[in-house]
């Protein structure tokens, strides 16, 4: 924790991706206390609630600048990292809500991405990564997937812990505000996960096939 607390960033509402550490130095410089102090203050603040980041990768110099020239390239597609494991430490549910808000919209210092730009890389490229041929756009003879958003009021909620996984466990979650409404195979969804395996099929890496 030592380690960690000097590269941390201090979450706060609304919740921004755009923080410099200067502005964090001078702001905890403003309440006249050190680095570590002003840290702990703020993890024991709001009952308990209150939340840090800190960044493993791609945020040199405080920015998000190499993530986006990373997406800017045709055959880069935005994943999930960790697929249901390190559920307290990270949400990666929120990465779709967030490509959408920060990407195209709330970004500040850097040059944005184009919404469509974002959309076709959410929907139809990532369907065709993972041979899911029959959604991804909007055609005859598709399933006809949809989120219906409100995009000016599309955003993340800041982290809160809930402990619903088996013997209490908990993990970290955050919800989106701004979806109006989301269609499943053309019908309306009613908020119930029956879920299924689906089988597909077995792609050979790139080096095995030359």
């Amino acid at each position: 924790m030592k380690m960690m607390l000097p590269g941390m960033y201090l979450m706060t509402r609304p919740l921004t991706m755009s923080q410099r550490r200067q502005d964090r130095a001078r702001n905890r410089g403003a309440r006249r206390q050190n680095d570590r102090r002003a840290d702990l203050d703020h993890l024991v603040g709001g009952e308990g609630e209150n939340f840090a980041c800190t960044f493993a990768g791609n945020f040199e110099n405080s920015s998000l600048e190499v993530a986006r020239e990373l997406l800017s390239r045709p055959c880069v597609i935005g994943s999930m990292s960790d697929a249901g494991a390190h559920v307290k430490y990270v949400c990666d549910g929120a990465m779709p809500t967030f490509q959408l808000t920060f990407w195209t919209r709330d970004r500040v210092r850097g040059p944005r991405l184009p919404l469509e730009f974002m959309v076709k890389k959410a929907t139809l490229d990532c369907a065709g990564l993972y041979d899911l041929s029959d959604r991804g756009v909007l055609a005859p003879g598709k399933r006809a997937d949809v989120n219906v958003i409100d995009y000016d009021r599309l955003n993340i909620s800041m982290p809160h812990m809930t402990y619903d996984l088996p013997s209490g466990g908990g993990r970290l979650m955050q919800t989106g505000s701004g979806y109006l409404a989301t269609l499943v195979a053309g019908k309306r969804h009613a908020g119930e996960r029956p879920g299924y395996r689906r089988a597909s099929r077995k792609i050979a890496p790139a080096f095995a096939r030359n």
